[in-house]
Order: C-alpha cells, then sequence, then structure tokens
C-alpha cells in the first residue's frame, strides 16, 4: 500500500485525506462535524502519487453519509477534474 496524504485539515470543521495503492488507484477520505459542500480537485492526490503510478483516467464510485451503495459512478475522471459534494458526515471516494 502506498502513502497517507493530508488534503485538507480544518480541526473542529473537517478534514479530508487520501491513500494511494501501488497499482496507482486511490481512495479520498472526508468527515465533517455538520453539512457542508467541498470541492474535491484530484490532483491534489494525483501530483503525489509517484509518476510511474500514475494514471491519466479514472472511474470514480462516490458514497456519501454511510450509504451501502455509491450514490455516484463516474467514468473517464482527469486528473485535473473537480468533484463538488454536499454531505452531512463523511465521504469517501474511489478512483480506480
Amino acid at each position: 500500500m502506498g502513502s497517507d496524504i493530508v488534503i485538507r485539515d480544518e480541526p473542529g470543521e473537517y478534514g479530508i485525506r487520501a491513500r494511494y495503492s501501488d497499482d496507482g488507484s486511490f481512495v479520498v477520505l472526508g468527515e465533517s462535524v455538520r453539512p457542508v459542500t467541498l470541492t474535491v480537485r484530484v490532483e491534489d492526490v494525483w501530483c503525489r502519487i509517484p509518476v510511474g503510478l500514475r494514471h491519466y483516467s479514472y472511474d470514480a464510485k462516490i458514497w456519501r453519509d454511510g450509504e451501502d451503495a455509491p450514490s455516484h459512478v463516474l467514468e473517464n475522471v482527469a486528473p485535473d477534474a473537480r468533484i463538488f459534494l454536499d454531505f452531512t458526515a463523511d465521504f469517501r471516494i474511489e478512483f480506480r
């Protein structure tokens, strides 16, 4: 497994972190103490993945607030994409 990356951290408010794998896939996780709208910039993680592991297109699955199944599935997500999320407590985005 790769490395943990802190993307944004506002103590007492919300935090976003990521973890990438040796195959270049990665997961972005977020938690908040109140409902919030945030932007996840794919490049914030992509730029920190070793060059040899980077992909130029990902499929993404998004879970929000403890959902059992993804609420959204996105195909061909580019490294410069932005994902806007409304969530109450937490989210998870898997990029493969």
